[in-house]
């Protein structure tokens, strides 16, 4: 299967950056038109301070066909292309 699973971000207002959300899993990764990669600040848990606090991450922004844009994180930058490489 060339599925393809990546974070949801979604923007908190109160704190001024991103969060995450749910996972999603691209059954089609064909279906993926751009990505962009780019810096967010997003709201990571701190294990030495017990709290969660923004960081600096590198993230994607994935635009479907049809339209569909997502703000993501991935666990593998290196499976996450081999994946779209082999959807196409």
């Amino acid at each position: 299967m060339k599925a393809l699973v990546v974070t949801q971000l979604i923007f908190n207002e109160r704190a001024g950056c991103y969060e995450e959300g749910r996972d999603y899993t691209f059954i089609n990764p064909s279906h993926v038109s751009m990505i962009e990669s780019l810096p967010l600040d997003v709201l990571t848990f701190d294990e030495d301070l017990d709290t969660t606090i923004p960081r600096h991450v590198f993230a994607y922004k994935v635009a479907l066909v049809g339209g569909m844009k997502l703000f993501c994180t991935v666990e593998d930058r290196e499976l996450f292309y081999d994946k779209l490489v082999e959807g196409t």
